[in-house]
Formats: structure tokens, sequence, C-alpha cells
């Protein structure tokens, strides 16, 4: 932004900063003229270089900026420009797929004895534990 107020004499209104920049934001008829200077001299291959974001580095942020000092000469014409700029085109996601443990698949399948025949787990064993005590005890 420093350039653009050495070169053109105000600020492209699109930065993130521009609003409390608190210099003159340029007007839409001088922004094509601008970047094309900027262009020209290369200050912008300079600053691509210098002020891109990293590959690893992902920054998703909304900003309204510039809309109450943009200067409009001309009362006819009515423009609205909508940026998006996105710090990277791919978008990671995870999936989590949850493993059952032993303690659960036991637990799943008492709760369904108990729900389908009417006693849990629990009393199967009783049942099954008393059997095995009669028969080796008597």
């Amino acid at each position: 932004m420093h350039l653009e107020q050495e070169i053109c004499n105000c600020s492209l209104p699109h930065h993130e900063y521009s609003v409390i920049y608190g210099d003159r934001l340029c007007g839409y008829q001088v922004q094509e003229t601008c970047m094309n200077a900027l262009k020209i001299n290369g200050s912008y291959d300079t600053c691509q270089t210098r002020c891109h974001l990293g590959c690893l580095q992902t920054r998703y942020d909304v900003r309204l900026s510039g809309i109450d000092r943009y200067e409009r000469n001309e009362t006819d014409i009515h423009r609205a420009t909508l940026m998006l700029s996105f710090g990277s085109s791919s978008v990671e996601y995870f999936r989590y797929v949850q493993t059952i443990g032993p303690e659960m698949v036991l637990g799943y399948i008492g709760s369904y004895i108990g729900i389908w025949a009417g006693v849990s787990l629990h009393g199967l064993f009783q049942i099954i534990h008393d059997k095995i005590q009669k028969w080796c005890c008597c």
C-alpha cells in the first residue's frame, strides 16, 4: 500500500487493512490505471514474491473494508465489487471412524440378548455357573 501511495497517490480499497491505513483510497475510475502503473513499474512482482501466503498456511477471513470512505465522483455510475481470495485451493477434512473394542462387542451382545430374550448377559452367566456348580458338586 505504501508503493500505491507513492505511485498513484492513493491506496486500492481491496487490501485487508485499507480502512485503518489512514490515507486516501483510490476511486473506482482510477483503480485500473493505478494497477497498470504498478504492473509496468514492477512493484506488483516484488510485492507478490514477498507477501504471498505460505504453502501450508491457510487463513479464512471475512472483512468489509473501504465502503464508507470509497469516493464516487459520478452519480450515474453504480458499482459493487466482491473479491474473494483463499489461501489455498484445497480443503482438508478429517473423517472419524470409530473402531469397536472387545468390551463394546460384549456390551452390544449383552444388551441385545437382554432386549430380545428378556434376560441380561450377567443373568445368563449366573444360570450357567449355577448349573455347572450343581453338576460338579453333586
